[in-house]
C-alpha cells in the first residue's frame, strides 16, 4: 500500500466496530488471505482496490468467502 502512505513495517491502527464506506482502507481476510485494500462500492459492483497497479483488483462474487476485520483509522511508520 506504498501508493497510500503504508510502507512494509509500518503499523495500522484498526477499528472493528466501525463500518467500511466507499474509499476506506480496510483489512479483509478473501478466501483465507489477508489483505490491505481501498474498499469500492458503486455501480461497478462492491471491489477491494490496491494501492499498488502491479496488483489487481479484486472484485467481489458470490464465490468468494469474504470477513472484514476492520477499518484503517491511522498509520504508524516505523524507522
Amino acid at each position: 500500500m506504498d501508493g497510500a502512505g503504508i510502507h512494509d513495517g509500518d503499523l495500522l491502527v484498526v477499528d472493528r466496530s466501525l463500518r467500511a464506506a466507499n474509499g476506506d482502507i480496510v483489512i479483509a481476510c478473501i478466501d483465507g488471505d489477508f489483505t490491505v485494500k481501498t474498499f469500492r462500492r458503486d455501480v461497478l459492483g462492491t471491489r477491494l482496490e490496491p494501492a499498488n497497479p502491479n496488483y489487481p483488483v479484486i472484485r467481489l462474487t458470490s464465490g468468494h468467502e469474504l470477513q472484514f476485520f476492520g477499518k484503517v483509522t491511522a498509520v504508524i511508520h516505523r524507522f
